[in-house]
């Protein structure tokens, strides 16, 4: 949506706003609307006769026909009977454009552009009622109109803008309010105001390119961290089933391997670490949420770690080699490096 776009759009709701309220007591302009619009047709009728008199008195080359001479000559006299009376009704409209252009100055100096906006709706529809013969008056009233539409657009763009930045300003600030509620563990609220900021960013207006990519990646350098977080809290609450003994062994070890693809992907995922800088400079208060998400991620897999190595050592001294093989085994495919892994499977005969 371009500045033109959004005048035109709140013209037409203006519009709409001014047929409403005008529905049930018409005003005195709206009643003579249609009779000027019917002799605004009937002097343009005329004046087509008129010439179409005049081109079949020049094919006569010269002829003489009485018939159409007065024909012509009875139209003319008509035309400049309507001449006189539309240069009355012009005088008046004259009048009253002035009126409505001097109080639509004074709405746009006290702010108030939707008024303004209704009152530049009515002259136009006055404009509109004077018909295409009288150039020289249409073209009076369109300079005064237009130096009126040039302050409408010139406060329309104002407000344009300010809505831009407004909007921006907002998703910024859900972003933020998303992000701390990450920090404080609120996963419902971070996603709410996630997809508040996500609906308003989609709705950007045309333009303000720069400051629309400087959102979209603070958005997803929000997108990113909620996408892990959601991913760890989902696994903590799976950890805690396994320590209440409410999954099996075969469980314990696809618990792990995902975690561990949630290690990955947090690696993988996101802005490099110049970016990330970059983002978190606007962040202060949440600068230390990546190293805190992070650290859970190692704690979670330590514990996972140890847990399995420890059920191992157990079933080792009760002579489980096979069961006890399983779990050095979980742990190995996480990381071959694993001395104390390597340790116990070499025990094992």
């Amino acid at each position: 949506m371009d500045i033109d776009k959004f005048l035109d759009k709140e013209m037409q709701a203006e519009k709409a706003d001014s047929g409403k309220q005008n529905t049930p007591n018409q005003t005195d302009t709206d009643k003579k609307e249609p009779e000027q619009k019917s002799d605004s047709k009937d002097i343009l009728s005329l004046e087509k006769n008129y010439f179409e008199l005049w081109n079949r008195i020049s094919k006569n080359n010269l002829l003489w026909d009485n018939s159409l001479y007065s024909s012509a000559e009875n139209v003319g006299d008509h035309i400049t009977n309507m001449i006189s009376q539309f240069s009355l009704k012009i005088g008046s409209q004259r009048d009253m454009m002035k009126n409505l252009i001097a109080n639509a100055n004074k709405e746009l100096e006290k702010n108030n552009h939707e008024a303004a906006l209704g009152i530049y709706s009515k002259i136009i529809s006055i404009r509109e009622t004077i018909p295409d013969t009288f150039v020289e008056e249409k073209k009076e009233f369109n300079d005064s109109i237009f130096r009126l539409y040039e302050k409408i657009h010139k406060q329309t763009d104002a407000r344009f803008t300010s809505y831009c930045k407004n909007s921006i300003e907002k998703v910024d600030a859900l972003i933020n309010d998303s992000l701390l509620n990450i920090k404080e563990k609120d996963t419902d609220s971070a996603k709410n105001f996630y997809r508040e900021a996500l609906e308003i960013f989609k709705k950007l207006p045309h333009g303000f390119l720069k400051q629309k990519l400087e959102s979209g990646n603070k958005l997803l350098y929000l997108y990113r961290k909620l996408s892990i977080h959601m991913q760890i809290e989902n696994l903590e609450n799976q950890l805690g089933d396994e320590k209440s003994e409410r999954q099996n062994e075969s469980d314990s070890a696809g618990h792990l391997e995902k975690l561990s693809k949630v290690a990955n992907q947090y690696k993988m995922m996101g802005p490099g670490a110049a970016e990330q800088d970059k983002i978190q400079e606007n962040y202060p208060d949440i600068g230390s949420s990546e190293s805190l998400i992070e650290s859970k991620n190692k704690n979670l897999l330590t514990e996972f770690i140890d847990k399995k190595l420890g059920q191992a050592s157990s079933k080792l001294e009760k002579g489980l080699y096979n069961d006890a093989k399983k779990d050095i085994e979980s742990v190995l495919k996480l990381y071959p490096e694993n001395e104390k892994a390597k340790n116990m499977m070499a025990k094992i005969p």
